[in-house]
């Protein structure tokens, strides 16, 4: 039996331990990711482009994310897809033992002026120009922007004072402080100041980076539930080396397939603009189908006086004889309003028409040659009329 009894108890301590209670179980190893309250799951891009964009309009710098599914192990790539460079200059990436990395990322001014805005705590950290930036910027809205102004017209608006108060310039900076300050930048500075502008009056707005004939920012903008494209930067008469400065809107609130003629960028970053084109002509009462309609236009703002014009035109017809009906009014009339340029598009049937005007010296002599004018036109109507009946009877008469 003693034997035994050996035997038993070596058998014993070849089995394994199992605790008599559950409560004698030893503790598990805490789980890093619940341990983290600030984790962001990333699913998907347009989660990743949510995130970063609810980020930089806090100026919090700092994230813990965990990229899920697909784009577990593909961080890297995923960033470099999303609108992280709308925001930041830079970033880095530290990756956990857990799978979830840290992104710390330094902000563009137009991000740190937005949230010193909204939150004046924060100012104190902005350098001596970026304060006098922001108190630029909200300036500029004390003086142009008011309450009972509909989303349409502050959008508009701030396009228009944007251009007006800059000058492209190829050496200067991306920052819109530049701007703001100096009135000068490039399609960075354009894109980011128009961005904070709409950003400070609540009116969602996207920095769109793309190319051109070489790399291009711009923007989107969202009113009345859709998104449109405008690009500040190619409305600026000086960067389209026009010889006249003429404010323009060719790029004012366009669809995709409208700027797509010479704008290219990544669809699947942004949300779709899939509007009704040429809104801003359609509500100015300036979107013509055809080049008659658009000429009685053109003759009202030559008897209001104005010395500048610009309209949709939907279709040109016959190209040259869009050209030789704008020749053949400057050289008859050249008293009454010299088309002194024009402009349109090149290699499209479709697009903004734009015309500068020269007008006598004398309002009386002026309203007299307007006068000859429409005579003149009702005495060739009366002519053509005269001819055609003439015809008419000749043959009638033939017949018999």
């Amino acid at each position: 039996m003693p034997r035994l009894h050996h035997i038993l108890s070596a058998l014993l301590l070849l089995l394994p331990a199992v605790p008599l209670h559950p409560s004698a179980q030893a503790a598990p190893e805490p789980n890093l990711l619940e341990l983290k309250r600030d984790l962001v799951i990333i699913n998907n891009l347009t989660e990743l482009n949510h995130h970063l964009e609810q980020l930089a309009l806090r100026a919090q710098h700092r994230t813990n994310c965990l990229f899920a599914g697909k784009y577990k192990g593909r961080e890297q790539a995923t960033i470099a897809k999303s609108l992280w460079q709308n925001y930041s200059r830079a970033y880095t990436i530290t990756y956990h033992p857990d799978g979830s990395v840290l992104l710390d990322f330094e902000y563009k001014d137009h991000i740190r002026l937005l949230a010193a805005h909204r939150h004046p705590e924060q100012r104190a950290a902005l350098s001596k120009r970026e304060q006098e930036a922001l108190h630029a910027a909200q300036e500029l809205l004390r003086h142009h922007i008011t309450d009972d102004m509909s989303t349409y017209d502050k959008v508009l608006t701030l396009h228009d004072v944007l251009i007006e108060r800059t000058t492209y310039a190829h050496s200067n900076s991306g920052d819109c402080c530049a701007v703001l300050l100096d009135g000068f930048g490039v399609c960075d500075g354009y894109s980011r100041t128009l961005w904070l502008l709409l950003r400070m009056c609540d009116i969602p707005c996207l920095i769109v980076i793309g190319h051109t004939t070489e790399p291009h920012a711009w923007n989107l903008v969202r009113l009345n539930k859709s998104w449109y494209h405008i690009d500040p930067t190619w409305d600026d008469p000086a960067t389209t080396g026009s010889h006249d400065q003429i404010l323009s809107h060719n790029y004012f609130l366009l669809s995709d397939e409208q700027i797509s003629h010479d704008h290219n960028w990544d669809r699947n970053s942004v949300p779709p603009a899939v509007v009704r084109d040429s809104l801003y002509f359609r509500n100015n009462k300036r979107y013509f189908n055809n080049y008659a309609q658009m000429w009685q236009s053109v003759v009202l703002a030559i008897r209001n006086g104005d010395t500048e014009y610009e309209a949709y035109l939907a279709d040109f017809g016959n190209k040259e004889n869009f050209l030789r009906s704008l020749r053949s009014h400057s050289q008859r009339h050249p008293e009454l309003s010299a088309i002194h340029t024009w402009t349109g598009p090149v290699n499209r049937s479709k697009g903004v028409i734009r015309l500068t005007f020269h007008h006598s010296d004398s309002p009386t002599a002026l309203k007299d040659l307007i006068a000859d004018f429409f005579s003149e036109l009702i005495s060739s109507l009366g002519k053509l009329l005269s001819d055609l009946f003439s015809a008419i009877t000749k043959a009638i008469r033939s017949c018999f």
